[in-house]
């Protein structure tokens, strides 16, 4: 069951990252065609760009081979247009790279409008190449731009008091440089909710990713870490930890509240 859930998982991710870049690349061509210098409307474009960079990084990550391992991979396909045929080959793990490179460098250069968390801005464009140079490996260039993004001076690191409800409040952290909001509106209830894959109350939620012996393990030397709130163990009734498929179950907490179980 748990393999052919995380497959339904795999393949809707699939499917919602290339309605996002068919809906952007319909934006992108719009306004490129209308030749405006209109800021909020180039704001836009910078967006759009931004989210075009951000899925198609995301998938490569997820359906290509690390470029440190192989960057002549197959890597995913590439949709920077409209009118690519539908069934196109798999651009290379490289050439996948370079695209979304030159997205976020697009979207750096066009996000100039004040904008809140919830939208991509030239510090998150600025995140997101630091990170693709870190998959990279090119160390180098993931140190300028995240030095960039710490010198825009709009962003710091929460406290040990704060941070047990950075992700509960994370529009509104003081660390957070993009986030995804979600709302009520966006809950699809116990098995669809966004903790749901984390965390389990024992009736609702699917509760299958825990944190690793490994990070525990790490973690272990420093029990004054104020990470460890957020981990929590199965115990059945007389305290001994619980196991699934062999393993010990710690829960990750910290979308808890963003998780919708029935009382």
């Amino acid at each position: 069951m748990v393999i052919h859930h995380r497959k339904v998982i795999q393949a809707y991710f699939w499917y919602v990252s290339y309605k996002i870049i068919t809906g952007v690349n319909t934006v992108i061509e719009a306004v490129e065609k209308s030749g405006t210098q209109d800021p909020a409307k180039l704001q836009l474009l910078g967006e759009c760009y931004f989210l075009r960079a951000f899925c198609h990084f995301n998938l490569v990550r997820l359906f290509g081979k690390p470029y440190s391992v192989n960057p002549a991979a197959d890597g995913i396909i590439l949709r920077t247009n409209l009118t690519d045929p539908s069934k196109k080959k798999r651009a290379t793990v490289a050439e996948v790279y370079d695209a979304v490179i030159a997205d976020a460098e697009k979207a750096a250069s066009l996000t100039t409008q004040p904008r809140t968390v919830q939208y991509a801005s030239k510090e998150a464009a600025w995140a997101l190449l630091s990170r693709v140079n870190l998959y990279k490996e090119d160390n180098q260039k993931a140190i300028e731009y995240a030095n960039m993004v710490i010198n825009s001076k709009r962003f710091s690191l929460a406290t040990a008091a704060t941070y047990p409800s950075m992700f509960a409040n994370a529009q509104t952290s003081t660390e957070t440089i993009f986030c995804i909001a979600f709302t009520p509106v966006d809950d699809y209830g116990k098995f669809g909710s966004i903790a749901s894959m984390i965390y389990s109350d024992g009736n609702s939620g699917w509760g299958e990713e825990y944190a690793s012996s490994s990070l525990r393990n790490v973690m272990s030397k420093h029990p004054e870490d104020v990470r460890w709130s957020y981990i929590v163990p199965l115990k059945d009734s007389n305290g001994i930890i619980q196991k699934k498929n062999g393993i010990e179950v710690y829960y990750i907490s910290k979308f808890l509240s963003r998780v919708v179980f029935p009382t």
